[in-house]
């Protein structure tokens, strides 16, 4: 991965209130944490409690219908949330057999094709059926997020091999319940599927998008943690990357600018050849970019003996010049980086520049 990876996926999800785009572990802890950073957007009243609930149940049933229909390691499943202006895109993806394509595909035709009494009936009669299979659960999950978001959900099979195919499936939930729905690409199920797979071909398991403040931060460590120790990578390097990633977004938070009460930012993580990579892009006030640019270039490029006496230097004397001390984060960020840190600044005539940086361990 390089800058121009992380400037692609910004440009691609900078409109959104908030996204996230997933691979990897999929067990209910991971489930559960990314109910709870969704529910952060939602958390002013009791309407937005409401509005929690509910879309923490279509989260949940979304992750369900990855290990539901799934026919290989869970790790190949894929889940995407974005909220644009109060209209949320939830999108899930997993492998199944190709004798499965017909029957799911029936299925959500003919659920397409209901009102929502119909719907209802439906529920009610299957919910009442006591010969559901093991996986026939998932009928039932399909029923229940075509009812609580009233609008078609969409599907995509892409075969794979002459056995297996991989399906895609998204569902839109207008919280603002006016029913008018954006007709942009940038939101279509085949806008998630290109989104997973420059993901895939960039070797990243996480993408968020979104306020990078101290509320987002605790479940977005939780989710990498418990997807970390999902790989079979050593115990020592999560730990190491685990460390980076609180300075990573510890140093996000402190120089971000704040608007409207936010401090919006881009987060990747990826991994590749048991190395591990995290970038990250947001907006800081253009008053900093010089101190930003003096500290990145003194400090990015230096040789690890000279980063560990800095190190040690600025926690002995502190550093004066630099109020949020993000200088010291920086120090410990390149001395865990196995590559010289990459970084870009660019500024705009807004009174906001656009920080980019990109380290590997």
């Amino acid at each position: 991965m390089n800058i121009s990876t992380l400037n692609s996926f910004f440009e691609a999800l900078s409109e959104d209130e908030m996204s996230l785009l997933y691979s990897g572990d999929f067990s209910d802890n991971v489930t559960a944490k990314v109910i709870e950073l969704n529910g952060v957007q939602f958390d002013d009243g009791s309407d937005m409690n409401k509005l929690q609930r509910k879309t923490g149940f279509l989260i949940a049933e979304c992750f369900q219908n990855i290990v539901r229909h799934n026919e290989s390691s869970i790790e190949n499943g894929y889940f995407l949330s974005r909220n644009d202006d109060g209209v949320l895109y939830i999108a899930s993806g997993n492998i199944i057999t190709n004798e499965m394509i017909d029957l799911l595909s029936d299925k959500l035709h003919h659920l397409n094709s209901l009102s929502k009494e119909e719907l209802k009936e439906v529920y009610v009669k299957t919910l009442s059926n006591n010969t559901l299979s093991e996986k026939g659960g998932a009928g039932l999950g399909l029923i229940e997020m075509a009812r609580k978001t009233g609008n078609k959900l969409d599907f995509n099979f892409t075969k794979i091999s002459e056995t297996l195919s991989y399906f895609y499936f998204q569902l839109i939930f207008d919280t603002n319940k006016i029913g008018e729905k954006k007709d942009n690409f940038n939101h279509t199920l085949e806008n998630g599927i290109e989104l997973r797979k420059k993901m895939l071909d960039d070797h990243i398991f996480l993408v968020y998008q979104g306020d990078v403040s101290m509320n987002t931060i605790m479940p977005i460590l939780s989710m990498v943690e418990k997807s970390l120790a999902a790989q079979t990578s050593e115990l020592m390097t999560h730990k190491k990357v685990f460390l980076v990633l609180i300075e990573f977004l510890q140093n996000m938070s402190k120089h971000g600018a704040s608007i409207n009460e936010r401090q919006d930012g881009l987060l990747l993580i990826g991994e590749k050849d048991g190395h591990y990579f995290i970038g990250g892009s947001n907006r800081v006030y253009n008053k900093d970019k010089a101190h930003l640019e003096e500290m990145l270039e003194k400090y990015a490029h230096m040789e690890l003996d000279s980063l560990n006496d800095a190190y040690k230097k600025v926690l002995k004397e502190g550093d004066p010049e630099n109020e949020k001390g993000s200088s010291l984060g920086i120090i410990e960020m390149a001395r865990r980086s196995s590559l010289p840190v990459e970084y870009e600044i660019r500024a705009s005539d807004n009174g906001l520049s656009r920080f980019t940086m990109l380290l590997q361990i």
